[in-house]
């Protein structure tokens, strides 16, 4: 009797053994296909409602758009305003944004048409926030109903604000064109790289100045 159970449990033993190393193939193999696609690049363009990051992008952007307009002609006089773009939820913030900082360079945007000097026409073709992804290693999966986190060798996440403006100006009384003003174009990023899961840093250009944050520690979801 002692000899049976003996031998049922040197059996059990050795099934058990290779009952785990067969789940570490499968785990090993599930995983083949993310890692031989290290370096896969995904792009996500800019999503609403926006997040923080995003917000401020987008106005450090048109900001810095604006900010490159020659405009001296137009010191000291009485303008009209009129600001067209492709995405109409962000023209009320954009407009006001644009008269504020008209206001500062002694621009004037007035109601009263006979005190014009001349009309704006004002085209806002981009406002916009991309990011690209770069992920060394494999991103979360589940395994048999098991959440697996994303594993990290190296991952860059780049976020790039974008403004274009086109500006034309128009006589007051004959809507004759009077300049175009060339295309302004304003730029602001954010970035953040992470190697070996717990060394991660970001790059920005948020403060007028590129700056650099080191991190260390474990991130959430990986290892």
């Amino acid at each position: 009797m002692l000899t049976f159970l003996f031998k049922n449990q040197h059996h059990l033993k050795t099934l058990l053994y290779h009952l785990r190393r067969s789940v570490w193939v499968l785990l090993v193999v599930s995983q083949l296909p993310f890692i031989l696609m290290m370096g896969c690049t995904s792009i996500r363009m800019t999503q609403t409602p926006r997040s923080t990051l995003e917000q401020q992008l987008e106005v450090k952007a048109f900001e810095r758009a604006i900010s490159q307009l020659p405009i001296e002609k137009l010191r000291g006089k009485n303008v009209s305003m009129e600001l067209f773009g492709l995405n109409k939820d962000d023209l009320p913030f954009a407009k006001e944004f644009f008269r504020v900082w008209l206001a500062k360079q002694d621009v004037l945007v007035v109601q009263d048409q006979e005190a014009l000097d001349h009309r704006l026409k004002v085209f806002l073709n981009v406002l916009a926030v991309d990011q690209t992804e770069v992920l060394l290693g494999t991103p979360e999966f589940n395994f048999l109903g098991i959440p697996i986190p994303a594993i990290a060798f190296y991952r860059q996440l780049l976020n790039r604000g974008r403004a274009d403006l086109k500006m034309y100006i128009f006589d007051s009384e004959s809507s004759t064109l009077i300049d175009e003003l060339p295309v302004s174009l304003g730029k602001a990023m954010h970035d953040r790289y992470t190697i070996l899961f717990i060394i991660s840093w970001t790059k920005s250009d948020l403060d007028d100045k590129p700056t650099k944050e080191l991190k260390l520690g474990i991130k959430k979801g990986s290892f």
